[in-house]
């Protein structure tokens, strides 16, 4: 199981122009960000815990962005080729 959340985590690196894969990928981060704040409001986390939380949010705003503004991909590459 941690190999498959591990593999999600650098998903945007390897599918980037897999829009349902990014979402999952942000959504990890977004979750994993709430996470850590509750551990840190909760149980007195040490403040070392706010590096994951940021780079979390960093990393979920930079895949949102850049998703936002790439122009769509083709929706078939096979249809390039051919014509």
């Amino acid at each position: 199981m941690s190999q498959d959340y591990a593999l999600l985590r650098v998903a945007p690196a390897i599918f980037i122009t897999n829009l349902p894969v990014l979402c999952m990928c942000v959504i990890s981060y977004l979750i994993e960000g709430l996470t850590i704040m509750w551990e840190i409001t909760c149980y007195n986390a040490p403040a070392g815990a706010m590096l994951p939380q940021t780079l979390m949010g960093v990393f979920a705003s930079v895949v949102t962005y850049v998703r936002a503004t790439r122009p769509a991909p083709p929706t078939c590459a096979i249809s390039r080729v051919r014509s």
